[in-house]
Protein backbone atom coordinates (compact mmCIF):
# COMPACT_ATOMS: atom_id res chain seq x y z
CA UNK A 1 0.00 0.00 0.00
CA UNK A 2 1.19 3.51 -0.73
CA UNK A 3 1.01 5.85 1.77
CA UNK A 4 0.38 9.75 0.14
CA UNK A 5 1.68 12.88 1.83
CA UNK A 6 -0.88 15.07 2.84
CA UNK A 7 -1.47 18.12 1.10
CA UNK A 8 0.47 20.98 2.56
CA UNK A 9 -1.80 23.97 3.27
CA UNK A 10 -2.22 26.88 1.35
CA UNK A 11 -1.35 29.03 4.21
CA UNK A 12 1.80 27.25 4.64
CA UNK A 13 2.76 27.50 1.02
CA UNK A 14 2.07 31.29 1.18
CA UNK A 15 4.32 31.63 4.45
CA UNK A 16 7.14 29.26 2.74
CA UNK A 17 7.19 31.86 -0.34
CA UNK A 18 7.47 34.63 2.32
CA UNK A 19 10.24 33.28 3.22
CA UNK A 20 11.47 32.92 0.34
CA UNK A 21 11.10 36.41 -0.74
CA UNK A 22 12.36 37.60 2.24
CA UNK A 23 15.71 35.49 2.18
CA UNK A 24 16.00 36.05 -1.77
CA UNK A 25 17.48 39.53 -1.27
CA UNK A 26 20.06 38.12 1.33
CA UNK A 27 21.05 35.32 -1.02
CA UNK A 28 24.38 36.66 -1.40
CA UNK A 29 25.03 36.78 2.47
CA UNK A 30 23.67 33.91 2.95
CA UNK A 31 25.41 32.45 0.57
CA UNK A 32 29.10 33.58 1.89
CA UNK A 33 27.89 32.06 5.20
CA UNK A 34 27.10 28.97 3.94
CA UNK A 35 30.67 29.21 1.61
CA UNK A 36 32.33 29.59 5.15
CA UNK A 37 31.01 26.95 6.73
CA UNK A 38 31.60 24.43 4.60
CA UNK A 39 35.43 25.61 4.23
CA UNK A 40 35.74 25.41 8.17
CA UNK A 41 34.00 21.85 8.38
CA UNK A 42 35.65 19.97 5.18
CA UNK A 43 38.89 20.38 4.75
CA UNK A 44 38.82 19.36 1.36
CA UNK A 45 37.49 22.68 0.11
CA UNK A 46 40.26 24.94 2.31
CA UNK A 47 43.26 26.39 0.21
CA UNK A 48 43.13 27.15 -3.17
CA UNK A 49 42.16 30.67 -4.09
CA UNK A 50 40.51 29.55 -7.24
CA UNK A 51 38.02 26.30 -6.12
CA UNK A 52 37.26 28.42 -3.04
CA UNK A 53 35.76 31.14 -5.76
CA UNK A 54 34.66 28.41 -7.86
CA UNK A 55 32.63 27.12 -4.33
CA UNK A 56 30.90 30.13 -3.56
CA UNK A 57 29.78 30.65 -7.14
CA UNK A 58 28.21 27.10 -6.80
CA UNK A 59 26.72 28.16 -3.37
CA UNK A 60 25.20 30.72 -4.64
CA UNK A 61 23.43 28.93 -7.67
CA UNK A 62 21.81 26.38 -6.16
CA UNK A 63 20.70 29.02 -2.71
CA UNK A 64 19.62 31.25 -5.65
CA UNK A 65 17.35 28.13 -7.35
CA UNK A 66 15.79 26.88 -3.67
CA UNK A 67 14.76 30.19 -3.33
CA UNK A 68 13.21 30.30 -6.83
CA UNK A 69 11.63 26.91 -5.98
CA UNK A 70 10.50 27.80 -2.31
CA UNK A 71 8.75 31.06 -3.87
CA UNK A 72 7.16 29.65 -6.64
CA UNK A 73 5.82 25.98 -5.06
CA UNK A 74 8.26 24.45 -8.00
CA UNK A 75 9.17 20.58 -7.81
CA UNK A 76 12.22 20.53 -6.46
CA UNK A 77 13.14 17.39 -8.90
CA UNK A 78 12.17 19.40 -12.31
CA UNK A 79 14.80 22.20 -12.26
CA UNK A 80 18.34 21.81 -13.76
CA UNK A 81 21.20 22.15 -11.23
CA UNK A 82 23.21 25.44 -11.79
CA UNK A 83 25.50 25.57 -14.07
CA UNK A 84 28.11 26.30 -11.60
CA UNK A 85 27.37 23.61 -9.38
CA UNK A 86 27.98 21.10 -12.04
CA UNK A 87 31.63 23.06 -13.27
CA UNK A 88 32.72 22.99 -9.19
CA UNK A 89 31.60 19.04 -9.05
CA UNK A 90 34.05 18.93 -12.37
CA UNK A 91 36.74 20.64 -11.06
CA UNK A 92 36.77 19.11 -7.93
CA UNK A 93 37.19 15.90 -10.12
CA UNK A 94 39.96 17.50 -11.88
CA UNK A 95 42.01 18.34 -8.66
CA UNK A 96 41.54 14.52 -7.46
CA UNK A 97 39.56 16.17 -4.27
CA UNK A 98 37.50 12.85 -2.99
CA UNK A 99 33.44 13.00 -4.18
CA UNK A 100 32.69 12.37 -0.46
CA UNK A 101 33.60 16.04 0.52
CA UNK A 102 31.33 17.06 -2.70
CA UNK A 103 28.47 14.83 -0.98
CA UNK A 104 29.07 16.08 2.90
CA UNK A 105 29.04 19.61 0.96
CA UNK A 106 25.56 19.22 -0.22
CA UNK A 107 24.77 18.03 3.31
CA UNK A 108 25.94 20.84 5.78
CA UNK A 109 24.96 22.92 3.18
CA UNK A 110 21.25 22.11 3.75
CA UNK A 111 21.45 22.32 7.07
CA UNK A 112 22.99 25.55 7.32
CA UNK A 113 20.56 27.15 4.66
CA UNK A 114 17.19 25.99 6.92
CA UNK A 115 18.88 27.61 9.47
CA UNK A 116 18.46 30.63 7.58
CA UNK A 117 15.10 29.86 6.66
CA UNK A 118 13.46 28.66 10.35
CA UNK A 119 15.06 31.47 11.59
CA UNK A 120 13.17 33.52 8.99
CA UNK A 121 9.94 31.29 9.75
CA UNK A 122 9.64 31.66 13.05
CA UNK A 123 9.06 35.58 12.32
CA UNK A 124 5.48 34.50 11.04
CA UNK A 125 2.20 32.33 11.58
CA UNK A 126 2.15 29.08 10.88
CA UNK A 127 6.37 28.74 11.01
CA UNK A 128 6.05 24.95 12.17
CA UNK A 129 3.97 23.79 9.06
CA UNK A 130 6.05 26.23 6.92
CA UNK A 131 9.45 24.79 8.47
CA UNK A 132 8.21 21.35 7.97
CA UNK A 133 7.60 22.30 4.19
CA UNK A 134 11.04 23.90 3.71
CA UNK A 135 12.65 20.67 5.28
CA UNK A 136 10.68 18.39 2.60
CA UNK A 137 11.44 20.76 -0.68
CA UNK A 138 15.33 21.54 0.40
CA UNK A 139 15.76 17.21 1.13
CA UNK A 140 14.07 16.88 -2.12
CA UNK A 141 16.23 19.47 -3.96
CA UNK A 142 19.60 18.42 -2.46
CA UNK A 143 18.80 14.54 -3.32
CA UNK A 144 17.56 15.69 -6.95
CA UNK A 145 21.08 17.89 -7.54
CA UNK A 146 23.33 15.68 -5.78
CA UNK A 147 22.19 12.99 -8.04
CA UNK A 148 23.27 15.54 -11.06
CA UNK A 149 26.81 16.83 -10.08
CA UNK A 150 27.89 13.39 -8.55
CA UNK A 151 27.55 11.92 -11.85
CA UNK A 152 28.96 15.22 -13.62
CA UNK A 153 31.72 14.36 -10.90
CA UNK A 154 32.45 10.84 -12.09
CA UNK A 155 32.08 11.55 -16.27
CA UNK A 156 34.84 14.45 -15.72
CA UNK A 157 37.08 11.93 -12.92
CA UNK A 158 37.00 9.11 -15.63
CA UNK A 159 38.34 11.87 -18.21
CA UNK A 160 40.73 13.42 -16.69
CA UNK A 161 42.11 9.74 -15.52
CA UNK A 162 41.83 9.06 -19.53
CA UNK A 163 43.49 11.91 -20.47
CA UNK A 164 46.08 10.99 -17.10
CA UNK A 165 47.20 7.90 -18.60
CA UNK A 166 47.45 8.77 -22.17
CA UNK A 167 50.28 11.42 -20.73
CA UNK A 168 51.82 9.03 -19.15
CA UNK A 169 52.04 5.88 -21.75
CA UNK A 170 53.04 8.80 -24.16
CA UNK A 171 55.69 9.56 -21.90
CA UNK A 172 56.70 5.65 -21.18
CA UNK A 173 56.76 5.07 -24.56
CA UNK A 174 59.47 8.23 -25.48
CA UNK A 175 61.51 6.52 -22.52
CA UNK A 176 61.49 3.50 -24.08
CA UNK A 177 62.09 4.42 -27.36
CA UNK A 178 65.01 6.59 -26.01
CA UNK A 179 63.75 9.98 -26.99
CA UNK A 180 63.49 11.09 -23.73
CA UNK A 181 64.74 12.41 -21.03
CA UNK A 182 67.04 14.42 -23.15
CA UNK A 183 68.89 15.72 -19.81
CA UNK A 184 68.17 16.44 -16.33
CA UNK A 185 65.52 19.22 -16.59
CA UNK A 186 63.69 16.90 -18.87
CA UNK A 187 64.50 14.09 -16.47
CA UNK A 188 62.57 15.97 -13.85
CA UNK A 189 59.95 17.10 -15.97
CA UNK A 190 59.49 13.29 -17.11
CA UNK A 191 59.40 12.08 -13.27
CA UNK A 192 57.06 14.51 -13.03
CA UNK A 193 54.79 13.26 -15.45
CA UNK A 194 54.96 9.73 -14.31
CA UNK A 195 55.03 10.13 -10.91
CA UNK A 196 58.65 8.16 -10.41
CA UNK A 197 61.65 8.60 -9.76
CA UNK A 198 64.18 7.00 -11.93
CA UNK A 199 66.14 5.21 -8.85
CA UNK A 200 69.13 3.21 -8.96
CA UNK A 201 67.87 -0.45 -9.45
CA UNK A 202 64.37 -0.98 -11.27
CA UNK A 203 62.31 -3.96 -11.47
CA UNK A 204 60.73 -4.57 -14.92
CA UNK A 205 57.25 -6.35 -14.90
CA UNK A 206 54.52 -7.08 -17.49
CA UNK A 207 51.01 -8.12 -15.97
CA UNK A 208 48.50 -9.28 -18.79
CA UNK A 209 45.71 -11.56 -19.25
CA UNK A 210 45.04 -14.90 -21.20
CA UNK A 211 42.74 -15.49 -22.69
CA UNK A 212 42.38 -11.84 -23.50
CA UNK A 213 39.31 -9.77 -21.98
CA UNK A 214 36.28 -8.44 -23.85
CA UNK A 215 36.72 -5.33 -22.07
CA UNK A 216 39.45 -3.61 -20.33
CA UNK A 217 41.18 -4.08 -17.32
CA UNK A 218 43.42 -2.02 -16.22
CA UNK A 219 42.06 -1.49 -12.41
CA UNK A 220 42.54 -4.98 -11.92
CA UNK A 221 46.08 -5.56 -13.59
CA UNK A 222 47.52 -2.70 -11.48
CA UNK A 223 46.05 -3.95 -8.36
CA UNK A 224 48.35 -6.84 -9.19
CA UNK A 225 51.35 -4.72 -9.68
CA UNK A 226 50.93 -3.04 -6.54
CA UNK A 227 50.40 -6.23 -5.26
CA UNK A 228 53.50 -7.39 -6.28
CA UNK A 229 55.37 -4.60 -5.01
CA UNK A 230 54.23 -4.76 -1.54
CA UNK A 231 55.51 -8.80 -1.42
CA UNK A 232 58.91 -8.29 -2.89
CA UNK A 233 59.02 -4.64 -0.48
CA UNK A 234 59.90 -2.26 -3.31
CA UNK A 235 61.60 0.55 -2.35
CA UNK A 236 58.68 3.20 -3.06
CA UNK A 237 54.99 2.76 -4.98
CA UNK A 238 55.46 1.36 -8.53
CA UNK A 239 54.77 2.86 -12.09
CA UNK A 240 52.04 0.83 -13.67
CA UNK A 241 50.75 2.23 -17.10
CA UNK A 242 48.52 0.86 -19.40
CA UNK A 243 50.02 -0.77 -22.90
CA UNK A 244 46.68 -1.96 -24.63
CA UNK A 245 43.49 -3.59 -23.39
CA UNK A 246 44.96 -6.61 -21.89
CA UNK A 247 48.42 -6.13 -20.49
CA UNK A 248 50.10 -3.40 -18.64
CA UNK A 249 53.77 -2.44 -17.74
CA UNK A 250 55.53 -1.71 -14.49
CA UNK A 251 58.25 -1.22 -12.77
CA UNK A 252 59.27 -1.48 -8.99
CA UNK A 253 62.08 0.72 -7.43
CA UNK A 254 64.42 -1.99 -5.67
CA UNK A 255 66.12 -1.77 -2.65
CA UNK A 256 68.83 -3.33 -3.87
CA UNK A 257 69.73 -5.95 -7.28
CA UNK A 258 68.82 -9.02 -5.51
CA UNK A 259 66.77 -10.95 -7.69
CA UNK A 260 63.03 -11.66 -6.99
CA UNK A 261 62.06 -14.45 -5.55
CA UNK A 262 60.12 -16.93 -8.52
CA UNK A 263 57.90 -18.75 -5.26
CA UNK A 264 56.86 -15.17 -3.97
CA UNK A 265 55.78 -13.54 -6.51
CA UNK A 266 53.79 -16.59 -7.69
CA UNK A 267 52.18 -16.71 -4.55
CA UNK A 268 51.44 -12.81 -5.06
CA UNK A 269 50.15 -13.27 -8.26
CA UNK A 270 48.20 -16.59 -7.34
CA UNK A 271 45.70 -14.25 -5.25
CA UNK A 272 44.35 -13.00 -8.33
CA UNK A 273 43.01 -15.88 -10.44
CA UNK A 274 44.31 -18.12 -12.91
CA UNK A 275 44.50 -15.93 -16.10
CA UNK A 276 46.59 -13.47 -14.56
CA UNK A 277 50.35 -13.60 -15.99
CA UNK A 278 53.38 -12.12 -15.47
CA UNK A 279 56.87 -11.30 -16.74
CA UNK A 280 59.97 -10.09 -15.22
CA UNK A 281 63.50 -9.73 -15.15
CA UNK A 282 66.20 -8.75 -12.66
CA UNK A 283 66.98 -5.65 -11.03
CA UNK A 284 69.36 -3.80 -13.09
CA UNK A 285 70.40 -0.24 -12.58
CA UNK A 286 68.91 2.27 -14.86
CA UNK A 287 71.22 4.75 -17.34
CA UNK A 288 71.69 7.82 -16.28
CA UNK A 289 69.16 9.26 -18.38
CA UNK A 290 66.82 6.70 -19.32
CA UNK A 291 64.44 4.04 -17.09
CA UNK A 292 64.84 0.17 -17.71
CA UNK A 293 62.55 -1.53 -20.27
CA UNK A 294 60.53 -4.08 -20.09
CA UNK A 295 57.90 -6.26 -22.46
CA UNK A 296 55.73 -8.90 -22.08
CA UNK A 297 56.78 -12.19 -24.73
CA UNK A 298 55.58 -10.88 -28.21
CA UNK A 299 54.86 -7.08 -27.06
CA UNK A 300 55.80 -3.96 -28.31
CA UNK A 301 59.05 -3.12 -26.49
CA UNK A 302 62.61 -4.65 -26.92
CA UNK A 303 63.12 -6.45 -23.25
CA UNK A 304 66.58 -6.03 -21.66
CA UNK A 305 65.41 -8.74 -19.81
CA UNK A 306 64.87 -12.52 -20.20
CA UNK A 307 60.91 -13.03 -19.85
CA UNK A 308 59.99 -15.40 -16.90
CA UNK A 309 56.02 -16.13 -16.37
CA UNK A 310 55.36 -16.32 -13.06
CA UNK A 311 53.51 -20.16 -12.76
CA UNK A 312 51.15 -21.37 -9.56
CA UNK A 313 53.33 -24.21 -7.50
Amino acid sequence: MTIEPSPMPEDAVATVAEVADALAPRRTEVSVSISDVLATRIDELRGDPALRDLLGASVEGNVETILHVLRHDLDPRGVEPPAAAVAYAERLAQRGVPVNALIRAYRVGQAHLMEWAFAEAARRLGATAASQRIVLVVMDYVDHVTQHVVAAYEAERDRTRRSRHALRVARVRDVLAGRAPTGPDDRLAVESTLGYRFSAVHLGLVVWLEPEPPDGTFAALERVALDLGTALEAAGRPLVVPWDAASVLAWLPCRDDTAPSREVVARAVARHGDAVRVACGSPTPAPTASAPRTTRPGGPATSRWRPARARRR
